[in-house]
């Protein structure tokens, strides 16, 4: 693995901007904690996969609002965490 994100494990780059991430895929990496809101700063983030892990707490509003993210999945974790996007009125982007 190289030292730019792109090279990290489970992170997809824009093909044609090889230095824009587009995706990180975190299935199943055993991950533990909360989602943490620093990810909103991946402008161009369009799918975040973090199924898989064991994540609690409650979404950043930071990232539910990125405009970008157009495919969330956190399968495996808190239920009341799917339930809190589905119901607010702004995220009706994520799919």
């Amino acid at each position: 693995l190289g030292t730019h994100e792109c090279g990290w494990y489970g992170v997809k780059c824009d093909e044609e901007y090889k230095d824009v991430i587009r995706g990180i895929d975190l299935n199943g990496t055993n991950l533990n904690g909360t989602i943490p809101k620093v990810l909103s700063k991946l402008k161009a983030l369009r799918s975040l996969n973090l199924s898989g892990n064991n994540l609690v707490g409650t979404i950043p509003k930071e990232l539910a609002n990125m405009w970008s993210l157009q495919y969330l999945n956190i399968e495996g974790s808190t239920c009341w965490l799917i339930l809190w996007v589905l119901f607010q009125p702004n995220y009706y982007h994520l799919s």
